[in-house]
């Protein structure tokens, strides 16, 4: 079973990976942690110190909108998990991203 965490330019850039990165999962976290233990930098802009998710940070699975307690949906087989920066600007998400 594959699921895609697919990132903008911006974040793939920054941490050094492709655009589309290739996990497996059976929930939402699980393919997060995928894709952070093959590039650990993207774990310092999905995660805060207190291992909740970033509040700049948009999570879809597939078209739909996730909150960070909806990280446990089960994840299939070819499903996207999209990251994507809030647009906010400022000084948070400079720091952050």
């Amino acid at each position: 079973m594959t699921i895609y965490v697919r990132l903008p330019p911006a974040l793939s850039e920054r941490i050094g990976s492709p655009g589309l990165i290739a996990v497996t999962g059976a929930h939402v976290i699980d393919c997060l942690q995928s894709a952070v233990k093959q590039f650990p930098e993207l774990g310092k802009i999905l995660w805060r110190e207190t291992d909740q998710l970033n509040p700049v940070i948009l999570i879809f699975l597939n078209e739909d909108l996730l909150r960070a307690s909806d990280l446990n949906r089960a994840a299939s087989d070819g499903d996207n998990i999209d990251v994507i920066p809030a647009i906010e600007g400022g000084e948070s998400l400079r720091k952050t991203i």
